[in-house]
């Protein structure tokens, strides 16, 4: 029953993973190709002010989703890990490990967050509502995204019991389709 659980919310949280990085290295790259390709070039004092200036929100959601894909792929890690090697004081260390490593990149990052910025970290997201907020007003495309993405959001939190009891069931095949 709970592997069946565990199996689904792997996949999940590995599908959720993917999206994050690939929206990472788009944003990363097209960036890079404005920078490399824009004429005149543009220029700055230094890099925070040129980040600041033309690529703010690009910057952010790159960190944001970078950050979010790298914890999520971690916890997807440690839930394949943990039903994979099947037994349960080898799972406990590696749910420790990981854990471990979570709460200690979390430390790290609020820590560089304020530093490099002079930001807490609510006040980066609160800014990062306000950019995309000011984005949707100008692109509609990007409007659109945002506008499906809060409402499949708002639509998980609403099918919170659907969805646990549907993971919770025990029909699962199991890794590679085997039944248990």
């Amino acid at each position: 029953l709970v592997l069946g659980m565990v199996e689904r919310i792997y996949v999940v949280f590995m599908l959720g993973s993917l999206c994050s990085m690939l929206l990472t290295v788009l944003l990363s790259t097209l960036c890079m190709n404005d920078i490399a390709l824009s004429s005149p070039p543009k220029t700055s004092n230094s890099a925070r002010d040129f980040i600041d200036r033309y690529y703010l929100l690009e910057w952010m959601l790159a960190r944001g989703n970078f950050l979010c894909g790298s914890f999520i792929f971690v916890i997807g890690s440690m839930l394949r890990g943990w039903v994979f090697l099947s037994c349960p004081l080898v799972g406990r260390w590696l749910l420790g490990i990981m854990g471990s490593f979570i709460l200690i990149a979390t430390s790290i990052v609020r820590q560089y967050c304020t530093q490099q910025t002079g930001r807490t970290p609510l006040q980066l997201i609160k800014s990062s509502f306000l950019l995309i907020k000011n984005k949707m007003k100008n692109d509609y495309v990007f409007a659109a995204g945002t506008i499906l993405w809060v409402f499949t959001m708002l639509y998980l939190v609403v099918t919170i019991p659907h969805v646990t009891q549907y993971l919770m069931t025990s029909d699962s095949t199991g890794w590679w389709g085997r039944r248990r």
